[in-house]
């Protein structure tokens, strides 16, 4: 009875992997290329900017006053009553 004989497969290098990679990486330099290309193209714009002038002094934040006027009509302001002459004269200087 004859043996059988086991025929030797000579190994094979799948290059598919190798060539995604590859051409990932050319991708890849050839965007590069571009964007740098484009940073160059900004830099090269000609563009006036503003000047800074003097600061000027900030003002203050105004007063915030609460007026409060009851059904009998009293008025106060701040929680101080007050005339309607004087409310007239607050407001006024306000």
């Amino acid at each position: 009875m004859p043996l059988k004989t086991m025929v030797d497969e000579q190994p094979t290098l799948n290059l598919t992997p190798m060539l995604d990679v590859v051409f990932l990486l050319i991708i890849f330099f050839m965007v590069g290329t571009q964007v740098s290309e484009l940073r160059e193209e900004e830099q090269r714009l000609d563009i006036s900017v503003p000047q800074v002038g003097a600061a000027s002094a900030m003002t203050a934040p105004p007063v915030r006053r609460t007026i409060h006027i009851d059904r009998d009509g009293q008025i106060e302001i701040d929680q101080q009553v007050v005339s309607l002459e004087e409310l007239h004269q607050i407001l006024k200087t306000a």
